[in-house]
């Protein structure tokens, strides 16, 4: 996971509006792309009695209850796990990051269908 983290921050150091933040943004996006797995994992196999307290509350309330709950301890974990100046001193081959730069997109590009085919099918046998 650290080289996706790497991945992550290689991309963003590259942009002109995310370099001075690149790290943290890598950061929030393997989080992200986390919460994505996590998310498709309980709606598809109905794993939603863990979230039973936040049935029926609104979008800020579930908003707010995802970002203190899931974003915030696994941004913290990763920060532990994975520190700045290690993942600022990889060093990778050019032609090795842009080939997996192409299979993490295709890697999002699949979670995101999972989760949206596993939020259909709750709903369609929910």
């Amino acid at each position: 996971m650290r080289y996706v983290v790497f991945i992550f921050y290689d991309h963003y150091k590259n942009s002109r509006n995310t370099a001075p933040i690149a790290y943290e943004s890598a950061l929030l996006a393997l989080s992200f792309l986390l919460f994505i797995n996590l998310f498709s994992i309980v709606n598809f196999f109905d794993l939603s009695l863990f979230f039973t307290s936040l049935i029926g509350k609104s979008g800020g309330t579930l908003y707010m209850a995802s970002i203190i709950f899931f974003f915030l301890p696994v941004y913290l974990i990763l920060s532990l796990l994975y520190k700045k100046h290690e993942i600022m001193s990889e060093v990778h081959k050019a032609s090795n990051i842009r080939s997996h730069k192409r299979w993490l997109i295709i890697y999002i590009v699949v979670s995101v269908v999972t989760l949206v085919y596993a939020i259909k099918f709750k709903n369609l046998h929910g």
